[in-house]
């Protein structure tokens, strides 16, 4: 999850599910680093944890956030999508939503996610979308550089300006990979490279 700056509003919900860390065994010092939060904040939300816990039942939308019904699923969705994240590969909500619903059915659950549960889930961990820019992370600026020393000006000094011509708008890229793509906040959101076929 992503750190938060202090003096940031949390909602009731993410303040339960915290609350609800700490009453599972695990250390506010553990937390408080993690979250970015003071201790001292820590210790007034569990002093007021009850009036939380009320918030949250209030209405039903909010009793759906505090308590996911697909658990199991949230941590194993969020694992893949670093995983994939870190291959370089473009994942867009369409995809995260298949891929959910093949855990599910993998986990022996006959019920499958909305969009709605996926736009949730994002905003529970802090993911957002943005559009795909470049192939930076595919290039080898030294092979380029070399390329172009070595083939593409011996190559072009065989041809007069009149016969060079650039047609790259042309053609159906079956295998090319979304350009928009779920992030992590803060993180650079650019593509590998792109196939050609």
């Amino acid at each position: 999850m992503a750190s938060r700056k202090q003096g940031k509003a949390w909602k009731p919900f993410e303040k339960l599910k915290i609350i609800e860390q700490i009453e599972a065994g695990q250390k506010p010092s553990a937390i408080s680093k993690r979250e970015n939060l003071r201790r001292s904040t820590l210790s007034m939300w569990i002093k007021q944890k009850e009036r939380t816990r009320s918030l949250c039942d209030q209405s039903s939308s909010r009793l759906r956030d505090c308590s996911t019904s697909h658990d199991d699923l949230d941590g194993v969705l969020l694992t893949w999508l670093r995983q994939m994240r870190g291959k370089g590969v473009p994942i867009n909500g369409l995809i995260l939503l298949e891929k959910a619903n093949k855990f599910l059915q993998a986990l022996g659950k006959d019920t499958i996610v909305s969009r709605g549960w996926i736009d949730r889930w994002k905003k529970r961990h802090y993911i957002g979308g943005q559009r795909v820019v470049g192939e930076s992370a595919a290039v080898n600026v030294g092979e380029v550089e070399k390329w172009k020393e070595e083939v593409l000006t011996p190559l072009l000094q065989t041809y007069t300006y009149d016969d060079i011509f650039n047609m790259d708008k042309t053609g159906l890229f079956y295998k090319l990979m979304v350009d928009k793509a779920l992030h992590f906040k803060g993180e650079k959101c650019s593509g590998g490279k792109l196939s050609k076929e």
